[in-house]
Order: C-alpha cells, then structure tokens, then sequence
C-alpha cells in the first residue's frame, strides 16, 4: 500500500526524512519515512526519482526540508 505524504507541513521548521529507501528500478519509485513533527511519521512515496538526491542530502545532514504538492490517500482496511 502507497501513502503520499498527506499535507503541506505547517511548522516553520520544516520536515525531517527518515528511513530513506533507493530507488526500486521495477517501479521506479523510492520511499521514505517522513517525520511532521515530534510524535508524528508517516511513510511518504515518491514517484519522480531526481528528486530523491535532494531528499538524501537532507537526510544526511538532518537537515529539514518542505515539500510541495503532495497527495493524501486514506490508509485502507483489510476487509
């Protein structure tokens, strides 16, 4: 299951990547694990490839970024 970061973050620091997956070449997306605020993660998917070495930098310097229009999919339920 795929769920997009879910809104634009509001803190003026910014957001922090965690768990940053690589690329995987059969879909060509790559995940990561996005940290809102202290007590909040949530997996994040992106689908555009260039942007993960921004997003590797950050991580590695623990650095907070801001991401810009994201989609929100609703966790779904095993019936």
């Amino acid at each position: 299951m795929l769920i997009p970061v879910f809104s634009v973050f509001r803190h003026s620091g910014g957001i922090y990547i965690h768990l940053l997956s690589k690329v995987k070449p059969s879909s060509n997306i790559f995940d990561c694990h996005v940290q809102t605020d202290e007590k909040t993660v949530v997996r994040a998917v992106c689908f555009s490839p260039d942007k993960r070495t921004d997003l590797h930098q950050a991580y590695q310097n623990k650095s907070p970024v801001k991401i810009k229009g994201v989609k929100s999919a609703e966790k779904k339920k095993n019936a």
